[in-house]
């Protein structure tokens, strides 16, 4: 009974939204943010972590920015938006509507759902608007991870292929060596892992 009510409590915080903002601009920010929560949570498992594991606490913000300009991540956006609107029906427990049942509630017609995702290349990011965001990202990660952040030593998101992903893929193949050495040397060299 709850998520119902906390589902309607959305739709009618999506009205008072589009009367503030607009219906496009409410509607696009939709989209961006169901796009965007499935490749946050794939950024910190397969970026952050690692990083944090290796004892290093890369920016949050730029991190993020750059992973989004990778062409896949890229290419993977209309994707990750289509597999939300195509979502069939919505779970009892959920506590939002659907992204469909959204826009349609916002005055758009289903044949509309499918226009892309705002291109924010060109836009200023969200970080721009915080004071301090440096010392934000500090408190976020004291808070997100038992390691305090004086023990972490800084590092560039150009180095991370070298410091954290490259020793992840010689722990993960290594194993492998074992029963092959030859077999290691060859994936090794045509990987260009020493």
């Amino acid at each position: 009974m709850s998520s119902v009510i906390s589902r309607r409590q959305e739709l009618a915080a999506d009205q008072l939204g589009a009367a503030i903002a607009g219906a496009s601009a409410l509607a696009s920010g939709l989209k961006k943010v169901h796009v965007m929560g499935p490749l946050c949570d794939a950024f910190m498992a397969e970026e952050i972590l690692p990083a944090v594991r290796k004892g290093y606490p890369p920016s949050l913000a730029a991190g993020f920015q750059s992973f989004l300009a990778a062409p896949q991540i890229v290419a993977a956006q209309p994707k990750i938006l289509e597999s939300v609107l195509t979502k069939v029906s919505a779970d009892v427990y959920d506590s939002h509507p659907r992204l469909n049942d959204r826009l349609q509630a916002l005055g758009f017609p289903a044949d509309n759902f499918h226009v892309g995702l705002p291109d924010l290349s060109h836009s200023p990011s969200a970080i721009t608007i915080l004071a301090h965001a440096d010392a934000l990202e500090k408190d976020l990660y004291g808070l997100s991870f038992t390691v305090p952040i004086e023990k972490l030593h800084p590092l560039a998101w150009g180095d991370a292929g070298e410091k954290i992903h490259r020793p992840r893929l010689e722990e993960y193949l290594h194993p492998v060596a074992g029963a092959d050495r030859d077999a290691w040397g060859k994936r090794c060299d045509a990987w260009g892992i020493d």
